[in-house]
């Protein structure tokens, strides 16, 4: 804790140097004229420098010998764990959490780290984590696992992908078994291995999972108005209570409070495969996931080494958007001759509504969300301003981000001024129109810490032990994810639809029967069950910028629904009662 209030108040310090000279004139126009502003500034060589100067002093060197040998001694730690616990699976967990730690802990020691891949994936094929185990072989094979061990680990994968079920990489262990030198052991293994080829292929067939999309149910539409309320969700049917109205998968999440989830599907329970270079702070709960988050993670690695991002907030998700989708806006951006031509065609993007909302790209959805940077204070809108140009500058000065634009037809310094621009417009779009997503996670589990490995939880692989129920009855807010399908709804204090998370993807129930041409309502804050009126009303005026109307809101007594509550108890009416004094 005292590294990170260090490390904010070095924030803060650079973030008072740089704010002391800008000064708005007139009202503000939009996020490329407002990091323009910075641009511009007569000092902008000493603002550089300060935050080149701040981006170097967050740099937290470690030393691959002592990493190693501290991974050395939990991995063998490990071992006897292992060695004593002749299938007992209480010690077999027990070792599978020191190695676990061997691997965080060795960081990029590759001589290390491979070694704890390894025996933590023989005693996770022992537990019967049979995925988990094939991924820790490949792991240790990735890292430099001795050649003339191989077929060990080789023989380990075969086996694993047999109990999996996997008919193709099976036969592909078992082809590579054949070219090596095995002793008898390891013989007799590769035939009771080919037996089983013969049996898969008899009973071929896997279920493949489904993906899901926003806008899959025809139950809801988007209406466009050219009123202040812009975009809204209306029901074209009448839908039941406790129907689907629709689902969506964020394309855009990052984790909250450095849960350590997997940053590619936000999976909760998982036995992690860390990114070696980043300190221990990123995980994911598989190589694929690993494999297909690596376009975005090569950018955050170096500022998650750094723990920079976890200082900026919502500025975070806004460079992760910005991430995500730039890619898919370069073709159309390439031939701009300057960051002027870059956000004018950019916001031509934004502005053009030929698509339908239900089937239009999600980066098209997000381009089109609201933003009240308008209506923040100056104060405010300083900070995310430099939160933007800080991210402009890591992403400069510690990658190489920038080179994928060498190319096209404007220069490095107005993509750079561009960059800050969108990642400031992500951050308004976000402070209105974020999500956070909750999980349910064991009482009393630590940050650092992973469900799937704790000995006194489980009685066999994803089976709890009988009495266990009870300890998976805690919501945790984990994500703070991008959702514009949902980010349509209006808000309501008396909302109708209910909104369930599973990872990266939301399924939306209705809360009550909506009838037809109704509009779709979410509730933003506390609902009038669980808040007061006063509660709710300073919460949306100083997040969202506006006032409720909604039905309750205007009742003579808003607060009817609060008080009549069944959940009411005696502090949330004291806090009702006696506000000043509770």
């Amino acid at each position: 804790m005292y590294h990170v209030n260090m490390q904010m108040q070095a924030l803060n310090a650079v973030f008072e140097k740089q704010s002391g000279s800008i000064v708005f004139d007139g009202k503000y126009t939009n996020e490329y004229e407002a990091i323009k502003l910075l641009h511009t500034l007569h000092n902008r060589p000493t603002h550089e420098r300060i935050i080149r100067e701040f981006l170097t002093a967050l740099e937290q060197l470690h030393h691959v010998e002592s990493t190693g040998v501290a991974s050395q001694r939990l991995r063998e730690e490990g071992n006897q764990k292992y060695k004593s616990s002749s299938g007992d699976k209480e010690l077999l967990l027990s070792a599978c959490r020191l190695y676990t730690e061997a691997i965080l802990t060795a960081e990029n020691a590759n001589n290390e780290l491979c070694l704890a891949y390894a025996n933590r994936g023989m005693a996770l094929q022992d537990y019967g984590y049979y995925r988990q185990a094939y991924d820790d072989c490949a792991c240790a094979l990735e890292f430099g696992y001795p050649k003339k061990l191989h077929h060990k680990l080789i023989m380990r994968q075969a086996y694993c992908a047999w109990k999996l079920g996997n008919l193709e990489l099976l036969e592909e262990h078992i082809h590579s078994l054949r070219g090596m030198q095995l002793n008898e052991s390891f013989q007799r293994q590769l035939l009771e291995l080919q037996e089983n080829v013969q049996h898969l292929t008899q009973h071929k067939g896997a279920i493949e999972e489904q993906p899901v999309s926003a806008g899959e149910s025809s139950v809801h539409q988007i209406v466009n108005e050219a009123s202040s309320r812009g975009r809204y969700m209306i029901a074209k049917e009448r839908i039941p209570q406790g129907s689907i109205i629709f689902t969506e998968s964020a394309e855009c999440f990052v984790p909250l409070e450095k849960h350590l989830i997997c940053q590619q599907c936000a999976a909760t329970q998982l036995i992690p495969i860390p990114c070696p270079n980043c300190h221990k702070r990123v995980v994911y709960c598989s190589r694929q996931c690993r494999e297909r988050h690596k376009s975005i993670h090569k950018y955050e690695c170096a500022a998650y080494k750094r723990d920079l991002l976890h200082m900026l907030g919502i500025s975070h998700l806004a460079l992760r958007l910005v991430l995500t989708y730039l890619p898919l806006l370069t073709p159309q951006l390439q031939k701009q001759r300057n960051a002027s031509e870059l956000w004018h065609t950019f916001i031509s993007l934004a502005n053009d509504d030929n698509d339908d909302d239900i089937t239009a790209p999600q980066y098209l959805k997000t381009l089109r969300m609201i933003t009240h940077l308008d209506k923040v204070s100056e104060t405010e809108l300083t900070y995310h301003m430099l939160c933007a140009n800080l991210l402009r500058a890591y992403l400069f000065e510690c990658t190489d981000f920038f080179d994928q634009f060498a190319d096209t037809s404007a220069p490095s310094e107005d993509w750079q001024l561009f960059i800050a621009a969108c990642i400031l417009r992500s951050s308004g779009q976000l402070m209105v129109n974020g999500h956070v997503g909750d999980a349910i996670m064991p009482i009393t589990l630590g940050l650092k810490e992973f469900t799937l490995l704790q000995p006194k939880l489980w009685d066999r692989p994803h089976h709890l032990q009988l009495g266990s129920l009870h300890k998976f009855s805690a919501f945790q807010l984990v994500t703070a994810m991008n959702l514009p399908h949902l980010s349509l709804c209006n808000h309501s204090c008396i909302p109708s639809i209910r909104t369930k998370f599973e990872g990266r993807s939301v399924v939306n129930y209705a809360l009550r029967d909506i009838e037809a041409n109704e509009e779709i309502f979410n509730c933003y804050t506390g609902d009038c069950k669980t808040t007061t009126f006063k509660e709710r009303r300073k919460q949306l005026k100083n997040t969202f910028k506006f006032h409720c109307c909604c039905v309750n809101c205007r009742r003579q007594h808003p607060d009817e629904e609060y008080v009549n509550s069944e959940v009411l108890n005696f502090a949330a009416l004291q806090r009702l009662i006696f506000p000043v004094y509770v």
